[in-house]
């Protein structure tokens, strides 16, 4: 688990091995945890031949390169690349770093950008269709130089195929490929327009309520210190896919991507609390989703999991309800009855309100203590004010 691609693991232990008995006091066998896999030479001295003298560069990270922030950050800014990153991936760059780009990978506009680069290095990403095809109105292609990177050698078989692949951990290849370039006073000019053009489009090319969620969503992040977003299947969290801004990495994550299983974002924000207690966890839920899972405030309060469930509530499955009215498909079992949530967490002993604007709401999520054992549920809507 320590030396390849992390993922789940399951373990079946059979019944009549946990009805042995086992000696008290018998040591552990010692764990030999083996390093990731470091980069082929070869490969970085090709890779590196490749972009000395590139004009247009363009990073693409995913998810398995969370660990190479700091390594990323700095291979960008020497190449003087524009970077885009998989939902997996926000965090990487400071949200105000002048080479990210905006409006994704998934986007028309995002590979117009990619288009125009010379070389593009793919970092520990799948190339998986809900980062890259979801909204775009063509398959995704690389018609320049590529690079991939990545630790399990099946992901570089699928997809696009690399000018060159390195089989690695991310960091290490990325530190070695910077070492190896050595580049000089990068011209950063075209990353920066590209990023700057594709804030601007972000900002125009939008749904009517985007804006309102652009809001909220800069409120969540802004109104706690080194908060944890976790996210639902709602429309809140399908703008955030697009151009949610994370602090830091490993802040963003959300069911709105493979399955888009609803539900999702309770449990999993309990998971990301017990793991990391003294960061604030919000999980941003649909009143549609929540009904998967609402239960698990119960499971939220046993283990004392101080999370911020706030309800988006929408009154319906309003993704899949705009979606028929848009193909002129007469909406179907889009509007569920919801439970009224408020009294449902307190039934629980979970306090809950319902918040009527934006100041309310970043100065209900600064009272809740990062520490806090108890969990809170938070209530709000198209209406909120802000």
């Amino acid at each position: 688990f320590s030396s390849s691609r992390p993922r789940p693991v399951v373990i079946n232990i059979p019944i009549d091995v946990l009805e042995e008995v086992a000696e008290a006091g018998l040591p552990l066998p010692e764990m030999r945890r083996l390093p990731p896999p470091g980069p082929d030479p070869a490969s970085i001295a090709a890779a590196a031949d490749l972009l000395r003298g590139a004009k247009r560069v363009m990073l693409i990270a995913g998810g398995g390169a969370q660990g190479a922030a700091r390594e990323i950050a700095a291979l960008a800014e020497q190449l003087g690349a524009v970077v885009q990153l998989t939902i997996n991936a926000r965090g990487l760059l400071p949200p105000d770093h002048p080479q990210l780009a905006d409006f994704g990978i998934g986007k028309d506009p995002g590979r117009l950008v990619m288009d125009q680069a010379s070389v593009v290095i793919a970092i520990g990403t799948e190339i998986g269709e809900t980062d890259y095809d979801f909204y775009s109105t063509k398959p995704f292609a690389i018609g320049t130089k590529f690079i991939r990177i990545d630790i399990d050698p099946r992901q570089i078989a699928i997809g696009p195929r690399p000018d060159i692949a390195i089989v690695s951990d991310a960091g290490l290849a990325v530190a070695a490929l910077a070492q190896a370039v050595k580049a000089s006073a990068p011209d950063t000019a075209w990353a920066k327009v590209s990023a700057e053009r594709l804030s601007r489009i972000a900002a125009t090319h939008r749904e009517p309520e985007d804006p309102l969620y652009d809001r909220l969503l800069d409120t969540i992040r802004d109104a706690s210190v080194d908060p944890i977003l976790v996210g639902d299947s709602t429309k809140a969290v399908y703008r955030a896919g697009l151009t949610y801004r994370s602090p830091k990495p490993r802040s963003f994550f959300s069911a709105s991507t493979g399955f888009g299983t609803l539900g999702y974002a309770l449990p999993a924000a309990i998971g990301a609390k017990i793991a990391m207690p003294g960061r604030p966890v919000i999980a941003l839920v649909g009143d549609g989703g929540a009904q998967f899972t609402l239960p698990e405030l119960i499971s939220a309060r046993e283990a004392e999991a101080g999370i911020v469930m706030l309800v988006w509530n929408n009154h319906g499955y309003r993704e899949i309800r705009d979606y028929m009215v848009s193909k002129e498909i007469k909406p179907v079992a889009v509007d569920p009855i919801a439970p009224d949530f408020i009294k449902a967490a307190e039934s629980v002993g979970v306090p809950g309100r319902r918040v009527e604007s934006l100041d309310e709401l970043a100065a209900a999520l600064r009272s809740h203590d990062r520490s806090a054992k108890l969990p809170l549920l938070l209530e709000a809507g198209p209406s909120i004010k802000g």
